[in-house]
């Protein structure tokens, strides 16, 4: 039911300054009764953080396998709230800490916007820390296309 496009472009400051590409995404498709939902994240690493690529990956992945975990635990999307949510976003800060620590590097130098989704045929909860959108493109009716979530 769900397909999921994504595309990065390097930006102008990377280009100018010779830097790679520091976005992210990561998204995961599930079945939760009769329902197909969809967990996806994108991240872009702060242009100033030394391993912001290296964090923005880390953020997406994190994020999608909390939600994917609780999800398979009997979590509705419906059942998911601001503080549900919230505290993904703490426990994915605290992975991206930790490897930091293990790195022996300040925190910041992983730092990234981070915007999620989690998608399921009736409802949807986005999220995001930092600058970005999330477009939800609807399907047109009478048409047999398939939802898209853009991000």
């Amino acid at each position: 039911m769900w397909r999921v496009l994504a595309k990065s472009v390097i930006g102008t400051s990377h280009r100018r300054l010779g830097t790679a590409c520091q976005d992210s995404w990561f998204s995961h498709r599930m079945s939760i009764g009769d329902d197909e939902c969809l967990i996806i994240a994108c991240a872009d690493g702060a242009g100033s953080a030394s391993e912001g690529g290296l964090g923005a990956a880390m953020a997406c992945q994190a994020f999608c396998l909390r939600a994917r975990d609780a999800l398979s635990c009997d979590v509705r999307v419906a059942d998911l709230d601001a503080a549900r949510v919230l505290d993904w976003y703490r426990q994915v800060r605290d992975e991206l800490s930790e490897e930091a620590a293990r790195r022996s590097i300040r925190p910041r130098e992983l730092a990234c916007t981070l915007l999620t989704a989690v998608l399921s045929p009736d409802i949807a909860s986005f999220a995001q820390v930092g600058d970005g959108a999330i477009v939800l493109v609807p399907r047109r009716s009478g048409s047999d296309r398939s939802r898209r979530a853009t991000s």
